[in-house]
């Protein structure tokens, strides 16, 4: 995603505990199916800071539908889209959450939630 000229990566809010999501409905597959098609947009036009987001997204979308090794698959190919990023774009503006130090650390830690080796 661009803001003002900027690459910026963004990301969901935390879920609220309460309303974890689960794929019961299949939510999160449709998330997956509307991340991916975003996704290949994104990849035609090389944006590489929305490009780590969206394999984020559809990471997070895996792990809640407790498909651990496809959630574990994107969160690296966020982490390496994130690197090719900001060898590109050294001024990008990440969008963590608070007490996160930044990105990598953000995918450490989502790594380490779904068990990834």
């Amino acid at each position: 995603m661009r803001v003002n000229g900027v690459d910026v990566i963004t990301r969901l809010a935390p879920p609220d505990p309460s309303q974890t999501p689960t794929n019961e409905d299949g939510r999160m597959d449709i998330s997956i199916e509307y991340f991916e098609k975003s996704l290949a947009i994104a990849e035609a036009n090389d944006q590489q800071g929305l490009i780590a987001n969206l394999h984020y997204n559809i990471g997070g979308s895996h792990y809640f539908a407790g498909r651990l090794a496809e959630a574990c698959l994107s969160f690296d190919r966020s982490l390496a889209s994130y690197r090719k990023s900001v060898e590109i774009k050294p001024d990008l503006v990440v969008d963590i959450p608070p007490g996160v130090k930044d990105f990598p650390e953000l995918i450490d830690r989502a790594k380490q939630k779904a068990e990834c080796g």
